[in-house]
């Protein structure tokens, strides 16, 4: 496939392509946070109190943290509190959440009524993004027991809220956390006991609009470590029933008034091994028990959505609704007086309302040409004020859910209101892209007109600046506009008889990348894609590739890791250590440090072992100790090709080993040796004369070839093998799930930011060792990394157009947030690669031995 051209373009004008492309990609990975990550909540709208008399002076919420619905309903006899409630006293039945299910996301959907974009993700789940209004604001006085961590997601602008919280060293995944529950309950008690001798706090009791929060975690973390089905789970299900119990009962005796209303409700569900954070239905489904002051009384189960929670209390209170909150009303819960119940629903819908109102003028300003939503909301719903003024509120009630309807309609209509044009921005911007990538590709320089570009710029601004419009709709109408121009500029008449003539050359083998590379995006959706083009890359390649191809082709075949199997992590490891302990006898001499990896990597395998026996320090101690010398230990081998190779996968493999749950210690040896096999291949070198080469021998040809077609294979096996080592053993739905069971040997207490490290750098092992051999490839042929960089480019641009219009801005949360999620791995493929090369250049290159080791 390699081909002539007069046009050549030079080592410099490719590292310019190559610096503009991940400028490129970092913009238009932004532009999909721009155009389907926007918050919600807007800022201006009054308060709408609820007229009458609220039917509940205070209000008792309890969020067992964890809890699934099934567990509670299938379990009734260990709730024998919580059961006879159900059996007609109060309401019953499943509170849906949406993904991610998340303790922070649940909450604030639960107590302000609204669903959270992926701005709380930046901002470590801790920090409110943007400031909104919850249930606990339009309280008079707000108490809460629990976990820092949520407690203090509604501390902002809240100064009659206050929070008594115990310390996260306290949450011990390793133990039966139910402690953490029994502490609540205690606390809770001495207050309510404590109340009765302190005047001022009990006057601040008996006023209403009062909010009493109970955050249980111990169901969560008990599930974490031990399972939903564990003893230790229904054990802290009995714990938590009985808590409650004497909680209400306290309540009622202290107030006397039968004006409490208690809520019992999840922020999220769990899987059967202990995982949460996807959309399977243990996960979505939560237990919700109502009952007291306002509440009908019924034995059927009812169904609502998370978000209704929040102006089903503030109903109940009689506070005005959050002001951000989207949730429907479940009016069909509320024992009140009709009257009451209608102007409750129809408060709630004023309140909805002036969000569409202010969303409409924030949409409407410094525009010449607007659209507004098609429904006359503001005259259906003076329809609705005339039926309340005569006194007909079965008639008014009638036309209310329809018209929340069209009012939720009109939130979404303006919330994305740009939507359609940044994304036709961001099309032309890629299209141009890729056609400018292939350019440089078939030899065609680039033709830069540095101040036509600048009158482009200028051109596109000027009017967007004149009608004071965001900074998104300069960003990227300016990239699309220089790209195009770029484009035209470099295809002059003869130019594009060129590359119509090298298209038509060259159309073959471009239509097996293009298909080539679609089955690389059905891979997404289907892991087993990823077995079948590896068995295809092995076709007409040495016996030993294609053998390992074939091995490393099962594990994307095979089932998602889930449930903890540490036999067969342990059989994995082993096997694992005997193959490269089989390989290392052929390495001569074997260095010292290379033997002082096997004997850690040994160490490892014994701790996952018998880390049930050990205290958890030195659990702990030994693991970070492990981690430590498995970065470190590969710069003390050498810089000859192969042993660092080597090295490097003893060293990440005991870290990798103590972070396993399954069968990837044995993935993680088989793509090792899928990529020593393509290293042996492409040198095309006995192994005796492999053995003696050196990283720092690999030194560059002073006239490297242009970039060719050609060279695409060799980059299309580096993408496929990228993505065989992130998708190996898991999935999105295994990425985005958080089980902190993976970590344990490393930390058991909750530290998000240190588990999601961890988790982050197991992902991240096996695309370390794939961009360290292909580090060992450019060496050993002496191609420039730019070129391939280029073809890389391409190859991820043309995954990154196909999810482009694969996102999804209607249907389920979940297949909505999957698909943003495809298109941002693609889109940081690039940048994340790159990252690595470096950082490979580091590992394969770098020695800190003070004398010759090899």
């Amino acid at each position: 496939m390699s081909f002539s051209v007069k046009h050549v373009v030079c080592s410099s004008d490719i590292l310019w392509v190559i610096w503009a492309g991940l400028l490129v990609h970092i913009i238009l990975l932004y532009s999909i946070f721009d155009i389907y990550f926007t918050s919600p909540v807007v800022h201006g709208m009054p308060s709408f109190p609820v007229a009458g008399p609220p039917p509940a002076k205070r209000l008792v919420l309890i969020s067992a943290d964890g809890l699934r619905a099934d567990t509670l309903f299938e379990n009734r006899d260990r709730a024998p509190f919580l059961s006879g409630i159900m059996s007609g006293v109060g309401t019953w039945g499943v509170s849906h959440t949406h993904v991610p299910t998340e303790s922070r996301p649940g909450h604030i959907a639960m107590i302000a009524g609204f669903y959270e974009d992926v701005s709380a993700v930046a901002r470590g789940w801790r920090e409110n993004p943007v400031e909104h209004d919850s249930v606990f604001n339009q309280s008079s006085t707000t108490w809460a027991w629990g976990s820092t961590d949520i407690l203090h997601l509604f501390t902002r602008g809240t100064p009659h809220y206050i929070p008594v919280a115990y310390d996260s060293h306290l949450q011990d995944f390793t133990s039966n956390a139910s402690y953490l529950d029994q502490w609540v309950f205690e606390r809770v008690q001495e207050f309510l006991s404590s109340a009765r001798q302190q005047p001022r706090v009990m006057d601040r009791l008996r006023q209403e609009r009062v909010v009493l929060f109970l955050h249980l975690l111990g169901l969560d973390t008990n599930g974490h470590a031990h399972h939903p089905d564990s003893k230790q789970y229904i054990d802290n299900l009995a714990l938590v029933d009985e808590g409650v119990s004497a909680v209400a009962s306290q309540v009622e005796s202290l107030f006397g008034d039968k004006s409490t209303a208690f809520l019992l409700t999840s922020d999220h569900g769990m899987t059967d091994w202990g995982s949460h954070g996807a959309s399977m239905r243990e996960e979505t489904e939560t237990p919700l028990v109502v009952w007291g002051a306002g509440v009908k009384s019924q034995k059927d189960a009812v169904h609502v959505e998370q978000a209704d929670l929040a102006p089903l209390m503030s109903a109940l209170l009689g506070t005005p609704f959050p002001r951000n909150s989207v949730g429907q009303l479940p009016h069909s819960l509320l024992d009140c007086e009709e009257e009451y119940v209608v102007r409750a629903y129809h408060t709630h819908l004023r309140q909805l309302l002036a969000q569409v109102q202010t969303k409409r003028e924030q949409r409407q300003r410094g525009r010449i040409l607007f659209r507004a939503f098609k429904e006359p909301l503001e005259e259906r719903l003076a329809q609705v004020d005339h039926l309340l003024a005569q006194g007909r509120f079965g008639d008014a009630m009638a036309l209310m859910p329809p018209l929340y309807g069209h009012v939720r309609q009109a939130l979404t209509y303006y919330h994305q209101y740009d939507r359609v044009f940044l994304g036709t921005c961001v099309l032309v911007a890629f299209l141009s892209w890729m056609a400018l990538l292939l350019l440089r590709l078939l030899g065609v320089p680039p033709q830069l007109r540095v101040r036509r570009a600048g009158l482009v710029c200028v051109a596109v601004a000027l009017p967007q600046l004149v009608l004071n419009a965001p900074l998104t709709h300069l960003l990227y109408p300016i990239l699309s506009a220089l790209l195009l121009h770029q484009l035209f500029s470099d295809l002059d008449r003869s130019l594009f008889r060129f590359f119509v003539c090298k298209l038509s050359e060259h159309f073959r083998p471009l239509m097996l990348f293009v298909v080539a590379t679609e089955m690389l995006v059905f891979s997404f959706f289907h892991r087993w894609m990823l077995s079948l083009l590896l068995v295809l890359a092995g076709v007409g390649r040495t016996r030993s590739f294609s053998l390992a191809a074939i091995v490393v082709a099962i594990f994307p075949a095979l089932p998602v890791v889930g449930a903890r199997n540490y036999p067969l992590t342990l059989v994995g490891g082993g096997v694992a250590l005997l193959c490269i302990a089989v390989f290392l006898t052929k390495v001569k001499p074997l260095l010292f440090s290379m033997r002082c990896q096997m004997a850690v990597a040994l160490l490892a395998l014994l701790l996952l072992a018998v880390n049930e026996l050990l205290p958890r320090m030195l659990v702990h101690l030994l693991s970070w100790l492990v981690l430590g010398w498995g970065l470190f230990s590969p710069l003390l081998t050498g810089t000859r090709l192969i042993a660092r190779l080597v090295s490097i996968t003893l060293g990440l493999l005991p870290p990798y080993l103590l972070l396993s749950r399954a069968h990837e210690p044995l993935f993680v040896a088989a793509l090792a040796a899928l990529l020593l096999s393509w290293v042996f291949e492409e040198s095309q070198l006995p192994l005796s004369q492999l053995l003696q080469r050196r990283f720092v021998e690999a030194a560059l040809s002073k006239h490297p070839p242009s970039p060719s077609l050609g060279q695409l294979r060799c980059a299309f096996l580096l993408v496929l093998l990228c993505l065989t080592g992130f998708f190996g053993t898991g999935n999105m739905a295994s990425l985005n799930s958080f089980d902190p069971s993976h970590v344990f040997c490393f930390v058991s207490v909750f530290r998000p930011f240190v588990m999601g490290a961890l988790l982050l750098f197991k992902v991240t092992c096996p695309l370390l060792l794939v961009v360290c051999a292909f580090r060992a490839i450019l060496s050993l042929t002496r191609t420039p990394l730019r070129h391939l960089l280029l073809q890389v480019l391409l190859i991820s641009d043309l995954m990154a157009l196909n999810f482009f219009f694969l996102v999804r801005d209607e249907g389920s949360w979940l297949d909505i947030g999957i698909s943003i999620s495809h298109y941002v791995i693609v889109m940081l493929y690039i940048i994340v690669l790159f990252l690595f090369l470096q950082l490979s250049r580091l590992l394969t290159e770098t020695t800190v031995a003070t004398t010759p080791v090899d």
